[in-house]
């Protein structure tokens, strides 16, 4: 069932709590952005209420996904350089589920799909080019690394979610 005009839902696939937790705070914190009072995982994000949920489990995101209407999901590879190839692993496995359903119409669109990633780097690209071979059309790259900060990431997740939330397809 899809959600009210004003109302989305976006699914969150990733590895940390807290990770997860830093993102919903730092994008209720973009100006013109805000909190929802009262929701742990709710941002006012361009005049849009986005509710966030968060999964760990690969199978578990896809099952209610057959069963729950959502509007977006992110996937949150950011990680150091020696686990971004087991992440990366099950991303891809995760797009396969995904994937796989017996009726077409019933497939989550891909291009509803926003992927995480941290710094530029040869292995970065690659998952670029696996996710890109997918149907997977955005990416996200937080620039900053080793406990350094992007004051630019929020800000440029909220774009692009504003951004794929507004578009039809």
């Amino acid at each position: 069932m899809p959600t009210t005009e004003s109302h989305r839902r976006i699914v969150y696939f990733g590895f940390s709590p807290e990770q997860f937790g830093q993102l919903v705070r730092s994008l209720g914190r973009v100006p013109g952005n805000g909190a929802i009072e009262g929701a742990a995982t709710g941002v006012e994000m361009a005049g849009l209420r986005c509710s966030w949920l968060a999964y760990w489990d690969g199978p578990r995101l896809v099952a209610d996904l057959a069963q729950s209407y959502v509007n977006l999901v992110v996937l949150d590879l950011r990680c150091e350089p020696a686990l971004l190839g087991e992440r990366a692993a099950r991303a891809l496995e995760l797009l396969g589920d995904l994937d796989r359903t017996e009726d077409l119409e019933d497939r989550y669109p891909f291009h509803r799909i926003l992927v995480l990633l941290g710094p530029p780097s040869l292995a970065t690209d690659e998952v670029v080019l696996r996710l890109g071979a997918r149907g997977v059309e955005r990416v996200v790259r937080e620039y900053a690394g080793a406990g350094a900060t992007d004051d630019t990431f929020a800000p440029r997740v909220a774009e692009a979610i504003g951004i794929m939330l507004r578009r039809r397809k």
